[in-house]
């Protein structure tokens, strides 16, 4: 992160040693959390395991609106609270019929209602924390930063969260058209929705209930934790009543974190912007995903081989989904005899191939699908590492480019690894015959 390790240090000394909040909204938050959110601390001794402070600015103004939650010493990680089920914002009644959609859509309603409720709302204390002290304030991508992702699959899922917020706008209008005693219109503009729907992006949860229903809920405390790419721990699960929270392992002084969610690190630019801790490790998550032509009409089929995100390649090459969909639409009228007899499983497709003939068929069009992706990139591999080794670069900007440099590599590793497989699959002699022009190009791993 771009906070420095020393700052953070001083910031948690300087808090364990006041014994008091930054300001007059902070100890109201946190008075109520004490007045019955947090069920268990996981605390010992005097103070608890965990310090809620201030964030300077980096030019050390201390003007900094955001709070984080910071380890007073090192630990394995595990549970730091347990918050009863009522402290939690989350989509109710007539709002959650929007949940039917999208849940994120649902809850940002929710929020925009309780945030024009004011004093009256029974959540006050943590919606002022939600909107004036968590990491959704940093979630902003400026325009250059935007622009240094053109041409690049990282600016699709860009482009997809802008359109969802669209979409989301149109679904709450039909909600307050729908309950119009129950919502009022004059109260809610476009521009508060996707304030709303931006903090519930950086600071919501989705949880497994006991009856097995999904939901996505705005959880006091959890909503301070920061989106670690690495991570493994789900920052919130909900036992019986309770909703756990937990982090990763740390060392005294610094921020604790946690797994908001599996995504990929285009996807956690757009949700966190620059708050988020981006792994130099690989993400597992990011696929570079397959777009069929429209005039291929096996929608429901391509289907059943897996979810849309996961068609696509990874740096280990095509994934075993879109393995699957290739060769799917690859099939000869023999072949789909065959697939339609009701004993057949599709999803056998992702580890065995039809026939040669097909086959050849995949894997010329994952040669050329990777070929033309690597050489419609405007920048180079070269020219990226060039623009990270200057110092010009804003935050958001010098992330986007280190987005895109591993998009590069990824596309790159794929192509190589397509090809170890293909003349493993085919054997040499037919790989050669008809794609002897693929070479292997040396990727780079760090950054």
């Amino acid at each position: 992160m771009a906070l420095a390790r020393a700052v953070v240090c001083a910031i948690v000394v300087m808090a364990m040693r006041a014994r008091a909040m930054p300001d007059a909204k902070d100890e109201a938050f946190v008075a109520w959390l004490d007045a019955g959110a947090v069920v268990d601390d996981g605390s010992t001794g005097d103070g608890g395991r965990f310090v809620y402070a201030a964030i300077e600015d980096e030019d050390g103004t201390g003007g900094g609106r955001r709070r984080g939650v910071f380890a007073r010493e090192s630990g394995t990680g595990g549970t730091i609270a347990r918050v009863r089920e009522e402290r939690a914002v989350r989509a109710r009644g007539t709002t959650a019929t929007v949940s039917n959609e999208s849940a994120e859509w649902a809850l940002a309603i929710e929020l925009a209602m309780e945030r024009e409720k004011g004093v009256a709302s029974r959540y006050r204390p943590f919606v002022d924390s939600l909107y004036e002290r968590t990491p959704a304030n940093s979630t902003v991508v400026s325009k250059k930063a935007r622009e240094r992702l053109a041409e690049h699959h990282a600016e699709k899922v860009m482009r997809r969260y802008d359109e969802d917020i669209v979409r989301g706008w149109n679904a709450a209008v039909r909600t307050f058209r729908t309950f119009p005693t129950i919502f009022r219109a004059q109260d809610f503009t476009r521009s508060k929705f996707e304030e709303a729907l931006a903090i519930v992006r950086a600071n919501s949860f989705e949880v497994t209930r006991a009856d097995g229903v999904r939901e996505r809920v705005l959880v006091p405390l959890a909503h301070l934790l920061v989106h670690d790419t690495s991570s493994s721990v789900p920052c919130v699960k909900m036992v019986d009543d309770t909703f756990v929270i937990n982090v990763d392992e740390h060392r005294a002084g610094d921020e604790l974190s946690c797994s908001h969610g599996e995504y990929s690190d285009a996807e956690t630019f757009a949700r966190f912007g620059t708050s988020a801790v981006y792994s130099e490790e690989n993400n597992a998550r990011d696929v570079i995903t397959f777009t069929f032509p429209d005039e291929v009409h096996l929608k429901e089929e391509i289907g059943s081989c897996g979810p849309a995100e996961d068609i696509g390649f990874t740096r280990d090459g095509a994934s075993a989904e879109l393995m699957c969909a290739l060769r799917l639409v690859s099939a000869n009228a023999t072949e789909w005899s065959e697939m339609r007899k009701p004993n057949f499983d599709l999803q056998s497709l992702k580890n065995r191939p039809l026939s040669e003939e097909s086959e050849v068929a995949v894997y010329d069009a994952l040669f050329a699908t990777l070929t033309d992706l690597l050489n419609s990139y405007p920048y180079s591999d070269v020219d990226d590492e060039h623009l990270l080794r200057g110092d010009r670069l804003a935050d958001d900007e010098r992330r986007a480019v280190k987005i895109r440099l591993r998009e590069k590599r990824s596309a790159l590793r794929a192509l190589n690894t397509v090809q170890y497989r293909g003349r493993k699959a085919l054997g040499g002699v037919l790989f050669d015959k008809h794609f002897s022009h693929i070479m292997p190009t040396r990727v780079k791993d760090e950054l």
